[in-house]
């Protein structure tokens, strides 16, 4: 069996679109080179990292300087669950994760 990972980006309480995690790791952040781009002039350049490892799906702030909120927790390393939502200022992402 294989997992699927993907997120839900949601800004302002709109869906602004599904993506799926299709790498080992993506990038979330202000800079364009980010895997993906959030708009939000108070996020970091690189901003977070999501890292799908034999231990699980982890996200891990990336030394920002606003934080990176799981459960309205800052968080430096979390082990993510289907259905958590990660929160990056206004910017809100929810994970899933479907064993196919």
């Amino acid at each position: 069996m294989k997992m699927r990972y993907w997120l839900i980006h949601i800004k302002d309480g709109e869906i602004v679109q599904k993506i799926p995690i299709k790498s080992d790791q993506i990038t979330i952040g202000r800079s364009s080179n980010n895997d993906i781009v959030i708009s939000n002039p108070v996020a970091s350049g690189k901003h977070a990292v999501i890292s799908i490892t034999d231990r699980g799906v982890i996200l891990e702030d990336l030394q920002s300087r606003n934080g990176t909120y799981v459960k309205n927790r800052r968080i430096s390393k979390y082990i993510l669950k289907s259905g958590d939502f990660i929160k990056i200022q206004k910017d809100v992402f929810q994970f899933f994760s479907k064993e196919d």
